[in-house]
């Protein structure tokens, strides 16, 4: 089963905090950690702003060494039925 930690968790990690250890076995450990990019966005971010390109560029490597994943994959709609055909006015100005 794939591990996934928030962004939360990789700061975490990366500013050595108290609470550091607590996510510091699965990131150095885990086999099936999976990143989500949208995670690699937040941390590059605050990273970036907090600490420098070079701080950021170096978290980063460490957080493509496992697998990135999309965040786009969207639930499937409720059945419903088909859209019923819009008419256009021959009228209107556009």
């Amino acid at each position: 089963m794939p591990l996934v930690l928030n962004s939360s968790c990789w700061l975490e990690f990366f500013a050595d905090t108290d609470r550091a250890g607590l996510c510091a076995e699965v990131i150095e450990h885990a086999q099936d950690l999976e990143v989500p990019v949208l995670t690699v966005y937040e941390v590059a971010k605050t990273l970036v702003r907090e600490a420098g390109d070079d701080v950021a560029a170096g978290a980063l490597s460490l957080m493509h060494r496992d697998k990135v994943i999309n965040n786009d994959r969207q639930p499937d709609p409720p059945h419903r039925s088909p859209p019923r055909p819009r008419t256009v006015n021959p009228g209107h100005p556009l």
